[in-house]
């Protein structure tokens, strides 16, 4: 349960705009209102940043309060009201969070992140297949610096809605735009490995694992195709990785028993 909220705040973050919380600068004299508005988007900004950070700690009632201030300093500004979305999303506030997506779209339609949120929010209330327009949608915006995002998050709406060559495919779209993107070798890792085809899964689970701290079940799972292929060596580094970084784990408990299959 615990290892599933943290994956949720990563993945959830991944969707925040964050170049948007930063004000544009300004040069030469301002009239009153106009230094109060830019004050107050400052203040709103800053309030925002507080947000995120507090968010990314699962510390969301206090991400929520420091969301209100923002909207208090600055209302109906679609940053915060995304953030919100997503605050009310790790609370299971899931009607609240769909009304602060769809305002946030209203205000921009077209704002890829937004699409993303919204077709995010739509597959965790239970319209997975749903969901795949909107991704799509995000996908297409020229202006998406991170398309790849959308498109393993699609990949696992599609996973969810029963798919798994839907969600393939949207897996190697992902690979074809970022090649050493964990998430996508991981997920595609599983599904070659499910299939049998352990070549693939290798080749996968490699570029997984292939980073600073891979994640446990990352870790866990080239563990078990390098078993499945007969790379005594491979398997050998990666459980010392396992060791290292989890020893506490689930995963390193099971490879003690022989529980392979689990």
């Amino acid at each position: 349960m615990i290892r599933y909220a943290r994956g949720l705040i990563a993945l959830s973050l991944s969707f925040l705009l964050l170049a948007a919380c930063a004000s544009p600068q300004r040069s030469g004299a301002q009239d009153p209102a106009s230094a109060a508005a830019s004050d107050a988007q400052r203040r709103a900004d800053a309030h925002l940043q507080l947000a995120l950070a507090y968010y990314q700690q699962a510390q969301w009632q206090i991400a929520l309060d420091e969301v209100a201030l923002a909207l208090q300093a600055a209302p109906r500004q679609s940053d915060a009201l995304s953030m919100r979305g997503l605050i009310y999303m790790a609370f299971g506030r899931q009607e609240l969070a769909g009304a602060d997506f769809r305002e946030a779209l209203r205000s921009a339609p077209d704002r890829p992140e937004y699409l993303n949120n919204y077709a995010w929010y739509l597959c965790q209330d239970g319209q997975a297949q749903a969901s795949l327009q909107w991704f799509e949608r995000a996908v297409r915006r020229p202006d998406y610096r991170s398309p790849e995002k959308a498109l393993n998050n699609a990949g696992s709406c599609s996973l969810k809605a029963g798919d798994a060559v839907a969600a393939k495919a949207y897996f190697l779209r992902a690979v074809e735009i970022q090649p050493a993107n964990a998430r996508s070798n991981a997920e595609l890792a599983k599904i070659y490995f499910n299939d049998g085809d352990y070549a693939r899964a290798r080749f996968h689970a490699a570029h997984a694992t292939a980073v600073a701290t891979p994640d446990v079940d990352a870790l866990w799972l080239a563990i078990k195709v390098a078993r499945k292929s007969d790379q005594p060596s491979t398997e050998t580094k990666l459980l010392a990785q396992l060791r290292r970084l989890y020893p506490d784990s689930a995963e390193y408990a099971a490879y003690q028993r022989g529980a392979f299959d689990e």
